[in-house]
């Protein structure tokens, strides 16, 4: 097959290419307008009303399309690196990794409030027009004690209402159309929720009465889902109360996706000529073919934690218990892990969860983070090896949660190897038994984080990174413990060409092929090292290399190479 990006290469560096823009292929739904022709509501009996495919779905194709909200706030972490209007970032959450930051972008500070930024005039104007001219006073007030973004969220809603400026059929949405557990929280006694209601009614100065702004805000609190960036994480909350239909599924077959252009500045402008992109914020896309009658479900918790863990998220978030197959699978399996290696599994939680105390010393202390980093990193790599043989002991729990921490703090500690390690082990481990579709976010994203890790290793493009360099020292000594391992810089290279091969196959098989000109780009950075842009011949010495590095057995080695499809 030809790589659908070829002909996005013009001087140099690479274009979005229109034929795979998904933007062609579907059209938003906002409130109260019609369903698209791919997908219908009906009542279930336990859930209530669900959305469901009216016609089998190629994964080839996006479900549907969503409107830019403005029922959203961002983190307040994030403020200070994304612009308040089109949500264009400058810097990633994640140290060396660039992602989708665009480095280039001066943010300008709001001079009212002081506490957001624009990329531009137009971005600040549109902002101010929408919603911005509202809460810039109240902004400005609170500066010193900055409200939490679900509180920045529900008050944004209040004034809107409150001004006339939010479409009856929002309000009408937002307050009769999507669950609010208004049966539990009027039988609530007074907590901290009642106190944040008032203070909204407070700061606001609202016409509206407590009993709806608590609706409201628990509509909100129920409904909303992470603001999503295309490539890299989350920035802040958002709702949209179509999407707010999607029912849960520990097992999904759908999930939300933040088209490649609405990472650029201004995308939202009436300056983008091409106002099919200005009026589709995200899109909802299969993981994986979906036939006629299925229900069309997304994750509310993450997959990879156990069903123990999973249910007590539902409870606490969303009153419910998950009684899908993936749930009633993962009880069954963790009764019988525990009747039939009672002893290792006892073992394994103990491990886990001494690991789990050491990270969050981390956290609170540091000045002495790197030896923390350093206990917690070599206690997992001298306990893990024993239980990798047994998938139904780690896959479902803690297992993603300590790789992922020890991945982000050794970026951030200049200890690029250990990052690396348990970036591969997400990626063989875990996501291919966990989430499904080889294209779903943590799997996407998971490969971008470790192809700009790679990068780091093999000093590849490293001049157009402006925001953060490797020091020199760090790189030699993640090299010097690599090579100890059997990791040359030539089985760096290998593993560095085919885990982009595979990101460009799974890609290539969804309806994210928006990204492929970005991963064109990562690939072309590389063939300066002699890479193949078909890929690596075959090398059993890597491959040897790769299992020995993450401590697994030729049986289990061929289980999770088949299983990722790397």
């Amino acid at each position: 097959m030809d790589r659908p990006c070829e002909n996005a290469k013009q001087n140099g560096r690479v274009e979005n290419n229109g034929s795979l823009d998904v933007t062609n292929k579907c059209r938003p739904v906002g409130v109260g307008e019609q369903l698209p022709e791919t997908m219908e509501f009906r009542r279930d009996p336990v859930k209530g009303e669900g959305l469901f495919a009216r016609r089998d779905i190629s994964v080839h194709e996006p479900i549907c399309a969503l409107p830019y909200s403005i029922f959203m706030a961002l983190e307040t972490e994030k403020l200070t690196t994304t612009c308040y209007s089109c949500l264009a970032v400058t810097s990633s959450h994640i140290p060396y990794i660039k992602g989708t930051a665009q480095e280039e972008l001066s943010l300008k500070t709001c001079t009212g409030c002081s506490q957001v930024k624009f990329c531009g005039k137009a971005c600040q104007t549109k902002a101010w027009k929408a919603y911005h001219k509202l809460e810039c006073r109240i902004f400005d007030l609170y500066r010193h004690n900055f409200p939490p973004m679900m509180i920045r969220a529900a008050m944004r809603v209040v004034l809107l209402k409150d001004k006339g400026l939010l479409p009856q059929q929002y309000w009408n949405a937002l307050t009769n159309d999507v669950v609010s557990h208004e049966d539990i929280w009027k039988a609530a006694p007074e907590n901290n929720i009642t106190a944040m209601v008032r203070d909204i009614k407070f700061v606001t100065n609202s016409k509206l009465s407590l009993e709806t702004i608590t609706r409201m805000f628990w509509v909100m609190r129920t409904n909303s889902i992470e603001l999503p960036v295309s490539v890299h994480g989350g920035i802040g909350t958002m709702l949209d109360p179509f999407f707010a239909k999607f029912n849960h599924n520990c097992d999904a077959n759908a999930m939300l996706y933040r088209p490649w252009h609405t990472v650029e500045s201004g995308w939202n402008l009436e300056s983008n000529p091409k106002p099919e992109q200005r009026s589709i914020f995200a899109t909802v896309i299969p993981l994986r073919d979906i036939k006629k009658g299925e229900e069309l479900t997304i994750f509310y918790s993450d997959p990879t934690l156990c069903v123990k863990e999973r249910n007590a998220k539902h409870m606490m978030n969303y009153y419910f218990e998950c009684t899908c197959s993936r749930c009633v699978e993962d009880t069954k399996t963790a009764t019988e892990v525990e009747d039939r290696m009672p002893v290792l599994s006892a073992q394994y939680v103990a491990l886990a969860q001494g690991v789990l105390r050491q990270l969050e010393q981390l956290r609170a202390d540091e000045e002495g983070g790197r030896l923390a980093y350093d206990r917690a990193s070599q206690a997992w790599e001298d306990g893990i090896a024993q239980y990798l043989d047994f998938p139904q002991l780690y896959t479902a729990g803690d297992f993603d949660q300590i790789s992922l921490h020890l991945a982000v703090s050794g970026l951030q500690l200049g200890t690029f190897d250990k990052a690396l390690i348990n970036l591969l082990r997400s990626y063989f481990l875990i996501y291919p038994s966990r989430i499904p579709g080889r294209h779903n976010y943590s799997n996407i994203h998971i490969m971008f984080v470790m192809l700009e890790t790679f990068d780091i290793l093999l000093g590849i493009n490293c001049k157009d990174k402006t925001m953060e360099v490797a020091r020199s020292a760090d790189v030699k000594g993640s090299l010097r413990r690599l090579s100890k391992r059997g990791f040359s810089i030539q089985t760096l290279l290998y593993w560095r060409l085919r885990i982009c091969v595979h990101l460009r196959k799974c890609l290539e098989a969804s309806a994210a092929k928006d990204l492929l000109p970005l991963v064109a780009r990562m690939q072309d950075r590389v063939l300066l090292h002699g890479g193949s842009e078909a890929g690596p011949e075959e090398d059993p010495f890597a491959e040897d290399a790769m299992k020995k590095y993450l401590k697994l057995s030729e049986a289990r080695w061929k289980v999770v190479l088949n299983e990722t499809g790397c």
